[in-house]
């Protein structure tokens, strides 16, 4: 039986705050530095295959390896602090169905060559390796450049991957 996948890799923001030294007004400004998350989303064209409701979900199926460890997938549904917590699964309303979050990872740190290997029911595996340079500039506001690939190809923060 065919089943297509439809992953989406992005990356998603809860608060960290961290202040600089600039100035806003009469006093200093506050930044919230959004956390790196890899996300992921699959479909067989019809179904959300991470809602649990749906008969044939992979939701437990699927898991991420990450700096040598095998991460499986764990249920969260409460607002929680931007804290790395491994592979979790999340509803984001209609719009985004159900997906799974990877991270969450420091925003405000640099990361050179982060490599996590998505390991599908298939045996298939995409290798995402995400780089992100983070600086304040002499005026106290952020400068962030980041990049991911998936297998290899860069381009954008949002992939989709089909597996027949």
């Amino acid at each position: 039986m065919k089943k297509n996948f439809k992953s989406i890799f992005c990356m998603v923001a809860l608060a960290l705050v961290t202040a600089s030294c600039g100035k806003f007004g009469n006093g200093p400004i506050i930044w919230d530095i959004a956390p790196v998350c890899l996300t992921l989303a699959a479909t067989d064209s019809t179904h959300d295959l991470f809602d649990p409701a749906v008969e044939g979900n992979i939701i437990d199926e699927v898991s991420v390896t990450y700096d040598g460890k095998e991460y499986k997938v764990e249920t969260q549904d409460k607002a929680y602090l931007a804290v790395f917590h491994g592979l979790v699964h999340r509803y984001w309303g209609e719009k985004y169905g159900h997906v799974l979050v990877f991270g969450e990872f420091d925003g405000a740190a640099d990361f050179n060559d982060m490599t996590m290997t998505v390991n599908w029911p298939d045996s298939s595996k995409d290798v995402v390796v995400y780089n992100r340079s983070f600086k304040w500039d002499q005026n106290g506001y952020p400068v962030i450049k980041d990049t991911a690939t998936v297998n290899g190809i860069g381009g954008k923060l949002y992939l989709e991957k089909t597996i027949k």
